[in-house]
């Protein structure tokens, strides 16, 4: 077998319980303080506590932790409080700041009894029940009856673009939904 490499899912991204509560009638969440859970993940998911708490009963939701120390795309943003080229001395000239990243998740999905659910749910779900905790963005719909020529053409304009509101930060792949199908890729790997 291969080694692990920066390109291998298996060694991107994983699947764990990091925290739960013990009832739904406690406001206490076991597990974050682990020393198995990376203090990154831990920053991620620590603002967006009380919105998981508030999630309708068997509802599984699907994220991806954001942070400058894990997804290659946000290292070159600034933490916040982080000194900026205007701050220091000679200013900032024509070179423009990093833009400010906090740590954060990013909700993909939703789904319950194993199935998942359709993509509009999953934003009125997040309207009603988890307000203020960001999406994935969607940035294009393939109509119906699509070909692998239309795809190619959706996934050739994602290339160079940036995460909304986050400039110099380039997207870094896609989720694809058909049905119950579901795919995921890196823009570098096209």
């Amino acid at each position: 077998a291969a080694a692990p490499t920066p390109a291998n899912p298996d060694s991107r991204y994983s699947l764990s319980l990091i925290c739960w509560r013990e009832s739904s009638d406690s406001d206490a969440w076991t597990g974050l303080e682990d020393a198995e859970v990376e203090n990154t993940i831990r920053e991620c998911v620590t603002p967006y506590l009380d919105s998981f708490a508030r999630m309708p009963p068997g509802l599984c939701v699907y994220f991806e932790a954001c942070h400058r120390d894990v997804n290659s795309t946000f290292k070159g943003c600034r933490s916040p409080g982080e000194a900026t080229a205007a701050d220091g001395e000679g200013g900032g000239g024509e070179e423009r700041d990093p833009p400010v990243f906090r740590p954060t998740v990013r909700v993909f999905d939703f789904s319950r009894d194993g199935a998942f659910l359709p993509h509009e749910e999953r934003d009125r779900i997040l309207e009603r029940h988890m307000p203020g905790v960001p999406p994935v963005d969607t940035i294009a719909t393939l109509d119906p009856g699509w070909d692998a020529a239309a795809a190619h053409r959706v996934l050739t304009d994602m290339r160079g673009r940036d995460h909304r509101g986050l400039p110099g930060c380039a997207l870094e792949g896609y989720v694809a939904r058909q049905g119950g199908a579901i795919a995921k890729a890196r823009i570098d790997a096209l």
